[in-house]
């Protein structure tokens, strides 16, 4: 069969009726997908990589649109992520997109690898009202820091981080905070004094395993419990909007290999209810992946309940996914 074929079959010209599905809870905004680094493990801006899509930010006005139309599509408050392929501090209108969304009532965050979250830019994020952030920070060595994190300076990173998560604690403001350390095959013996070093500091402190640039294997799912593949979660919870307005297939979409809408030309809604998505859906349920962009060799399915356990060292409590492990104080096994 060939791609013509594939692309056929998954979004005929004439479809029959199909269920109306409920909206995803999960949107990732991609402000932009310019980044001032160059991550060797990056899959999209790592000298690895050979494959290219076109660079730009989200004309601020889209961005807004996007915003009122999520709140008006999804009944919960959905979860709300302006990062993509890129660094949402170049963006220069992140905070007063953050503010319209935070004053939409939107559970609204980004991920950084704060290199530029200054102090007038922590001032100014803190400002919008802000849910939750995320800090890309590999590791606690500087040196292996430096090596994976190619155009990061360690200390400036951990001083940006630091001085975000004091300005939080002193104003009282509440937004959840997260640390997120990519582990490296040479990290493995760092990850305790990782998170002994962060957990005070951070209401989560996660490790997710590397993966091979292109690589949608997640090596977790092998100390997992077996289960049956089953049609991907993503495709029923979660929409990716480029800067562009393109939306992609999932979040390991990484150049619109899904094509499933355009967002200036029809609503979220007329996407997620369209077409492509709902002949995506169909081959999913049908075990049919293999006829589909990027499913075939993709793990990402696995949805299993975490496995939970209190690390009585950390005095914190792990949960393992297919995705990561995540460390929380307290005692919390639910």
């Amino acid at each position: 069969m060939t791609e013509a074929d594939k692309q056929s079959h998954i979004a005929p010209e004439s479809s029959p009726a199909r269920e109306s599905v409920a909206p995803p809870h999960t949107f990732f905004l991609e402000l932009t997908n310019h980044c001032n680094l160059r991550c060797s493990m990056c899959n999209f801006h790592s000298p690895l990589v050979a494959r290219v899509r076109e660079k730009g930010f989200m004309e601020t006005p889209l961005a807004l649109r996007l915003l009122d139309e999520i709140a008006e599509l999804a009944p919960a408050r959905p979860w709300i992520a302006l990062h993509g392929a890129g660094e949402p501090l170049l963006h220069k209108d992140l905070p007063g997109i953050l503010r319209h969304g935070s004053s939409l009532g939107l559970d609204i965050g980004f991920l950084t690898n704060a290199v530029l979250l200054d102090h007038d830019m922590t001032e100014e994020i803190l400002k919008t009202g802000i849910s939750w952030i995320g800090f890309s920070i590999d590791g606690i060595d500087s040196g292996k820091f430096e090596k994976f994190r190619c155009g990061a300076e360690y200390d400036r990173v951990v001083r940006n981080t630091q001085h975000f998560l004091h300005e939080v604690k002193r104003s009282g403001i509440s937004v959840r905070t997260m640390v997120n350390m990519t582990l490296q095959e040479e990290m493995k013996e760092d990850v305790t004094a990782f998170v002994k070093f962060w957990i005070e500091q951070v209401d989560q402190v996660c490790v997710s395993p590397f993966r091979p640039v292109g690589s949608r294997d997640n090596a977790l799912t092998a100390e997992m419990p077996v289960i049956e593949r089953v049609p991907c979660y993503m495709l029923r919870q979660m929409m990716l909007i480029y800067w562009n307005g393109r939306v992609g297939l999932c979040c390991e979409d990484w150049f619109n290999d899904g094509q499933a809408g355009d967002a200036t030309m029809s609503t979220l809604k007329e996407i997620w209810n369209g077409d492509r998505f709902s002949g995506y859906r169909a081959l999913h349920e049908s075990g049919s992946y293999g006829l589909m962009p990027l499913c075939g060799d993709c793990n990402s399915w696995y949805n299993a309940l975490p496995l939970s356990h209190y690390d009585e060292q950390l005095r914190c409590t792990v949960k393992k996914t297919a995705w990561q492990y995540s460390y929380s104080r307290g005692r919390d096994l639910s």
